[in-house]
C-alpha cells in the first residue's frame, strides 16, 4: 500500500499539469491580441514575405510579416464557418504587390474565398513580452 499512495499522488501532480497546459479558447485567444490591437488600417505591406499565419477564431486570422510585425484580419462570410475539423490548412494572399488591402480577397485551405473586412496591426512585440511576464 506505500507504494500506491506515491504513484496516486505522481498522477495527480500529472493530471493537473495537463490541466494547467490546456490551450486557450478562440476567443481567450482573440482578446488576448485585441488587447494589443493598433487602429485599423485600410492597408498593410509584407513586402519583407510572411513568415507565419494562425487562424484564431472561426473568421480572425493572425499574419505574421517578421519577427516582430503581426496583423489580425477579419474575413467576412462564408469564412466564419472555418472551425471545421481541420480549419485553415493553408493561406494565400491575393495581392502580387506584398500589400493586404482592405476589402482584397484571401484564399483559405485551397479553395475558399474569403474578403478582408478589416486589417488591425498588432503590437506583436509587447504581447510576446506579456506572454514571458506571464509564464
Amino acid at each position: 500500500m506505500t507504494r500506491a499512495v506515491p504513484a496516486m499522488a505522481i498522477l495527480g501532480l500529472v493530471l493537473s499539469a495537463c490541466t494547467a497546459m490546456k490551450p486557450e479558447s478562440d476567443d481567450e485567444e482573440l482578446a488576448r491580441f485585441k488587447t494589443y490591437f493598433r487602429q485599423p488600417v485600410e492597408q498593410a505591406s509584407y513586402s519583407g514575405g510572411i513568415s507565419g499565419w494562425r487562424q484564431i477564431t472561426n473568421d480572425h486570422v493572425a499574419i505574421f510579416t517578421g519577427a516582430s510585425d503581426a496583423y489580425v484580419i477579419r474575413l467576412a462570410r462564408p469564412c466564419s464557418n472555418l472551425a471545421s475539423s481541420t480549419g485553415i490548412t493553408s493561406i494565400v494572399l491575393s495581392s502580387p504587390s506584398g500589400t493586404i488591402v482592405r476589402g482584397d480577397p484571401v484564399i483559405v485551405s485551397g479553395d475558399l474565398r474569403c474578403r478582408i473586412l478589416e486589417i488591425y496591426p498588432v503590437d506583436y512585440k509587447a504581447l510576446e513580452q506579456a506572454q514571458r511576464e506571464a509564464r
